[in-house]
């Protein structure tokens, strides 16, 4: 499994999160969006609705009414479950990938961690779980926004 991790600099979460969502849509992949905070996910859900007037992303929050898990191209979610069998999780605010030995992480192909490169906590956070990672043995990548705002591959 790739585990790949974005550290934003320029970019607003929604805004780095929209075109890897649509590429993994377009490889015809599911996407779980895993945060620590429900309150992430209304904001995240608002925001995803009305980000671009011509992009249209299927998703819905776990646990609403109505909300099938397992048909949703896009979960929104807190729990350390893959409900809607993704193929690609994005994790929020630290959150946990899960654990490896139960299984919480069958059927992924990669995960991407975005960290807030405005909040130290979360730079130091991001680089326990970068370690924990290498230590486990995922195939890693660590991309960073330049000074103009593209994406570059590092170390």
């Amino acid at each position: 499994m790739q585990y790949w991790f974005y550290h934003l600099e320029k970019t607003s979460t929604v805004a780095a999160l929209v075109p890897l969502l649509e590429r993994c849509l377009k490889n015809d992949w599911t996407c779980l969006i895993r945060a620590q905070n429900p309150e992430t996910l209304v904001a995240l859900d608002k925001e995803l609705w009305t980000f671009q007037e011509r992009s249209w992303l299927p998703h819905a929050i776990e646990g609403a009414e109505g909300v099938e898990p397992s048909e949703q191209p896009i979960l929104l979610t807190t729990s350390l479950e893959n409900n809607n069998f993704a193929q690609a999780v994005f994790l929020l605010e630290d959150a946990p990938l899960g654990d490896i030995d139960s299984g919480d992480i069958d059927g992924i192909e990669r995960a991407f961690y975005l960290i807030d490169g405005q909040d130290s906590e979360k730079v130091t956070a991001a680089r326990k779980t970068y370690k924990a990672a290498k230590d486990a043995g995922f195939e890693l990548s660590y991309w960073q926004q330049s000074e103009g705002g593209k994406w570059e591959m590092k170390g």
